[in-house]
């Protein structure tokens, strides 16, 4: 069995004049909001092996909380330029890809896509992500090629 825990970044700055969308750095509360999700997370789910991230800023930022509660190593962080605008579509198809020797994966991206793509996993008519919302899904699956249409059961979710 595969367990994938989806998250989106915590509450971003608001756009500014000249800066693109993907530059946007967390906001103090997004600080707060990733600081204590991924501590509260990791106190009674803190096993993966790798991190799968958006390389937005505000991304790249959450993953770090991520990584420290966790305790990754930077190389088990993979930067995707492709998750920023990913469809749920481009989300199975990277999670497909996945090697088998990991069995927990964090994804760390943004929506409407992380609430689209955790319904498509899971027999949920909707799942709602707030900013810094987690969930986690247990997969009926032994090999990530076999991620499929309501494979996943959502074992938790988590709002800051």
């Amino acid at each position: 069995m595969k367990t994938l825990i989806l998250i989106r970044h915590a509450q971003a700055e608001h756009s500014q004049p000249g800066l693109s969308d993907k530059f946007r750095p967390l906001s103090e509360k997004g600080h707060e909001e990733a600081e204590k999700v991924s501590k509260n997370l990791s106190k009674i789910y803190n096993e993966a092996d790798i991190i799968m991230s958006s390389d937005a800023v505000r991304t790249q930022q959450t993953a770090a909380y991520f990584q420290k509660y966790f305790q990754l190593k930077e190389s088990d962080i993979l930067w995707n330029p492709d998750i920023y605008q990913a469809s749920e579509d481009d989300l199975r198809y990277l999670v497909q890809s996945i090697e088998n020797i990991h069995n927990t994966v964090v994804l760390i991206g943004h929506n409407p896509t992380m609430s689209r793509f955790a319904s498509f996993l899971t027999s949920n008519a909707t799942i709602e992500f707030t900013t810094g919302a987690i969930s986690v899904i247990k997969l009926k699956i032994d090999r990530w090629d076999n991620l499929s249409y309501h494979s996943g059961k959502l074992v938790f979710f988590l709002c800051p």
